[in-house]
């Protein structure tokens, strides 16, 4: 085990390593065998839909709350993961433990998508679809001509996708980058506005959000933009009009 840093010029601050990056072998090893604690970064809400089983779940923005929780001995192997490669979670969360004095820290990078391709066991479920009785479809619901997702908070992902790559979001609509400008820089959705919402109270968030817009939030993820909706629900500030969308994002600088 080496600690060695390692970037790529304009690659955000979070990509700057000093632990191991791990696979699915490594991951499904640690899992079969127990050889390492298993750490998901993600969302609480996310957590609960699904995780790898006997993962311990730790917020990358709450460490300090479930530091009683870790592992006493820092020379214990630690695997955390979050929603993937673009996701920064699991990386912020290995840079943390490492100012606790852990010393094996390890980040599965393809994370619990990752897992879930592979065919392995979930605490949602087995990898094999269920089949289930058809129910009659609900009616689509439309905030503003905005469709709404199925999940509290969430945009329909495939009709807003489809806006965005034809170049048609309704103009009514507000996008909001919630990453750090460094992630942003590297590409975003055309037209989308970077409001870092991880260091901002709700009451700031809030107050920096266009007005008379529906905003929809993203990040590259969608754990930050969950969070960030979450943040304003929690402070009790009106989201009626505020959504996230909850998907993976890869952009280019074009």
């Amino acid at each position: 085990y080496t600690n060695v840093k390692l970037y790529q010029a304009g690659e955000p601050e979070w990509k700057m390593k000093s632990y191991l990056e791990v696979g699915t072998p490594v991951a499904q090893a640690a899992f079969k065998n127990e050889s390492a604690l298993l750490i998901d970064a993600r969302p609480y809400a996310k957590y609960l839909a699904g995780s790898i089983p006997g993962a311990m779940h730790i917020h990358d923005a709450d460490v300090d709350q479930f530091i009683g929780r870790l592992p006493s001995d820092k020379t214990t192997s630690i695997i955390t993961f979050c929603e993937g490669y673009d996701c920064a979670k699991s990386h912020n969360l290995a840079k943390k433990l490492e100012t606790l004095g852990y010393k094996k820290i390890s980040v599965y990078a393809g994370g619990y998508p990752e897992w879930k391709e592979a065919g392995n066991q979930t605490t949602a479920g087995g990898a094999k679809k269920v089949e289930v009785k058809a129910e009659t479809p609900k009616k689509d619901a439309f905030v503003e001509g905005i469709k709404l997702g199925t999940d509290e908070g969430t945009v329909d992902g495939e009709w807003y996708k489809a806006h965005i790559m034809a170049g048609t979001v309704p103009s009514n609509v507000a996008i909001i980058d919630v990453r750090s400008p460094s992630e942003y820089a590297n590409g975003h959705i055309k037209g989308a506005i970077n409001i870092e919402a991880g260091k901002l109270s709700a009451q700031e968030f809030v107050a920096k959000l266009p007005k008379g817009k529906v905003v929809i939030l993203n990040c590259s993820a969608g754990g930050r933009s969950m969070e960030a909706f979450l943040k304003l629900q929690g402070a009790k500030i009106d989201v009626s009009k505020i959504f996230y969308f909850d998907a993976n994002i890869k952009c280019d600088k074009s």
